[in-house]
């Protein structure tokens, strides 16, 4: 929701993330950029668990057209209960059928961790799948990692704006000010359905925008 407001409800590519609920299936979609913008992660939130799929063009192990769709072991053991769901999605391979996919991790819903593929990375090289590049804001989801993403960008969120956001308070119109003050209200609320984010209904009806708060 924070880079919906930042992006005044445009979603387009510059943004680190993004959410989708009712994705597909009766499945949510995450999505999830690299700080430097060139590796992407997808988290889907299915019935019968979640699924991450990461890839980093820079990665070693990434496959180029000529090779293995993917590399060896990678998406092997993805159980067939979690894969009906995302078997068609679009961000398994590319326009040329090359896979796109270096990181790949899942969890039923019954499963008290996370599941990779066997996988052989090759020794000696530095985040040789992505995930170091890829997973930050996975493996710790706060308001001061989402910071630190961020920090270069002008007129970034204050931290207190962050932490009401990530603990899911309701949007008002304060509270969009204090992401973006040129968010309009207008323009969040198709992002505000996408998402499925709690808000304020007087403060978001048609008709007000960010100039009203007070």
């Amino acid at each position: 929701m924070l880079e919906a407001i930042a992006y005044d409800g445009f979603v387009g590519g510059d943004e680190y993330a993004d959410f989708e609920a009712n994705w597909s299936r009766g499945c949510d979609l995450a999505t999830l950029r690299s700080r430097d913008g060139v590796g992407v992660c997808y988290l889907v939130f299915s019935p019968a668990g979640a699924l991450i799929c990461g890839y980093d063009p820079r990665a070693p192990i990434a496959a180029y057209e000529g090779e293995a769709v993917f590399p060896p072991g990678l998406i092997e053991g993805v159980p067939t209960r979690i894969l009906r769901f995302v078997a068609d999605a679009e961000f398994w391979h590319d326009e040329y059928g090359n896979g796109t996919v270096t990181v790949c991790l899942w969890r039923e819903v019954t499963d008290d961790r996370w599941h990779h593929g066997a996988v052989d990375l090759p020794e000696g090289t530095h985040d040789a799948d992505g995930a170091n590049a890829l997973l930050d804001l996975v493996v710790d989801p706060s308001p001061e990692t989402y910071l630190r993403w961020t920090e270069e960008r002008d007129g970034a969120a204050t931290e207190q704006a962050a932490r009401e956001v990530y603990a899911l308070h309701p949007l008002t119109r304060q509270l969009v000010v204090k992401v973006n003050a040129d968010a309009s209200l207008t323009g969040l609320a198709p992002a505000l359905t996408r998402i499925g984010y709690p808000h304020a209904t007087d403060d978001l009806r048609p008709g007000l925008d960010h100039a009203e708060v007070t």
